[in-house]
């Protein structure tokens, strides 16, 4: 090495070779160059192999970030993928949102309403209730589509899911064959939530009249959907209450009181729709559960069916709305009524009278909503007063709507349906006609028992 070196030196230079000593140094770093040009490529070709495997990785994140974009497009062109409601949100993998099925409740429903409109005498002395009458009347008048219509529900059919609410109804969809979550508190098999369990007014809930004809017909839909289901519901506040889910088939067996804590379900049925319009009632699944109720009943000539007057006289003071029962009481019983006080009543004793009767009257209120398993044909005879005229008219909520004049002439019917008119409406959705009597709180009895024998005179003549 020290000779070729020596012979490389005289040839490129024309000089002798270096002392002793001179050659060896240059040897040993010539050597540790190539050492460390030999470390240096091996470096470089790890740092290929890394470059490499990078690259492989990286192309296999976009492969299943394409992928992952391809499920999620061919997911929201299914109709399922797009909840109906902004009350829920469906999460989970895109495979599993595919799992989702959808039920739909009912059939479209379109009801003429004028054909159903009876006598209807305004006699009171207050100015404002006249006005507001009238104003009623004429909105009503002017609606270019004087017809109750309603929508299909749909329900979301889920497996494998954990369900919580906490102002917005969250559905979690776990991996399949798994409902376990560390956040759910219990756990059912199979489960049914309408949508009132999650999205309806406490006050309502309580209120014997919506929960018969807003909330248990999505309770009866749920269960010919899934008659093994145990029900999430808002604990039944009162024996009313249960006696009404009773028609459904539903017991106290069947209901899993339900706060909206997170559950978990081998299979959730989950209402997210109720087919209401506007401000109407769920009608299609309603008229269902009617004629579930009423079942194979005869059409009956209603001019020798039993006639009904609901008394309020178990309502509290402030929502008797009538200062003279007695009279009025006295005036209709005068004229063959039954005087009905629904808190003394059963479920089975109020569902006989209503399913035989041939005229229903009373004030206003919850007591009337029995008139839906009434016979088709029946007659519905509502009181308004002054004071439950005001009522309606308060600056709160969807019930005042009607009176501060922003009902276009486009709006559906159903936007007046918590109005005074709300009766009217429901006895024309059960195609039973409807009269109506306005009059101050001390209802004037002489012009009541005119208006009275007016109806029972349509009532006669058929």
């Amino acid at each position: 090495m020290r000779r070729r070196l020596g012979r490389l030196v005289r040839a490129f230079t024309g000089r002798p070779e270096p002392p002793d000593g001179g050659l060896d140094r240059l040897a040993r770093t010539i050597e540790a160059c190539r050492s460390d040009l030999a470390r240096l490529q091996a470096e470089v070709a790890a740092a290929g192999g890394h470059v490499e495997s990078a690259l492989a990785a990286t192309d296999r994140l976009m492969a299943a970030q394409r992928a992952s974009t391809d499920e999620l497009a061919s997911l929201a062109a299914l109709p399922v993928a797009r909840l109906r409601s902004d009350l829920l949100r469906l999460e989970g993998s895109p495979a599993r949102r595919l799992g989702v099925r959808r039920h739909a409740i009912g059939a479209a429903v379109a009801l003429p309403v004028r054909p159903w409109m009876g006598v209807t005498t305004c006699v009171t002395a207050s100015a404002d209730v006249r006005e507001l009458w009238e104003h009623l009347l004429a909105t009503e008048a002017a609606l270019a589509d004087p017809v109750l219509r309603g929508d299909p529900g749909s329900v979301l059919e889920l497996t494998d899911v954990v369900v919580s609410n906490a102002g917005t109804l969250r559905l979690q969809l776990q991996p399949t064959g798994d409902a376990r979550s560390d956040t759910a508190v219990r756990r059912a098999d199979v489960a049914a939530l309408p949508r009132f369990a999650y999205d309806f007014p406490a006050r309502k809930l309580r209120n014997a009249g919506h929960w018969l004809l807003d909330c248990v017909p999505q309770a009866w839909a749920l269960a010919a959907i899934a008659p093994d289901a145990v029900f999430l519901l808002p604990q039944p506040a009162r024996e009313a209450h249960w006696s009404a889910l009773a028609l459904a088939g539903i017991t106290p067996e069947h209901v899993l009181p339900w706060n909206g804590e997170p559950i978990a379900c081998r299979r959730l049925l989950a209402q997210e729709t109720d087919g209401r319009i506007a401000r109407g009632r769920p009608l299609p699944m309603l008229l269902d559960f009617r004629r579930h109720v009423r079942g194979g009943a005869p059409p009956m000539d209603v001019r020798t069916r039993r006639r009904i007057f609901v008394s309020r006289r178990d309502a509290k003071r402030h929502r008797q709305w009538m200062s003279n029962h007695d009279e009025v009481e006295a005036l209709f019983r005068s004229r063959g009524f039954e005087i009905l006080v629904m808190r003394e009543s059963s479920m089975a004793a109020q569902l006989a009278a209503f399913r035989d009767a041939g005229i229903v009257a009373g004030i206003s209120g919850a007591g009337l909503a029995n008139v839906v398993f009434s016979p088709p044909g029946a007659h519905v005879v509502t009181l308004l007063t002054d004071s439950l005229m005001r009522w309606y008219a308060e600056e709160r909520g969807s019930r005042s709507a009607w009176a501060g004049g922003t009902v276009p002439v486009d709006a559906p019917l159903t936007e007046l349906s918590d109005s005074p008119r709300f009766y009217a409406h429901l006895a024309a959705a059960c195609e039973q006609h409807c009269h109506t009597f306005v009059g101050e709180d001390a209802l004037p009895v002489r012009a009541l028992e005119r208006f009275l024998d007016d109806v029972l005179g349509v009532v006669e003549r058929g």
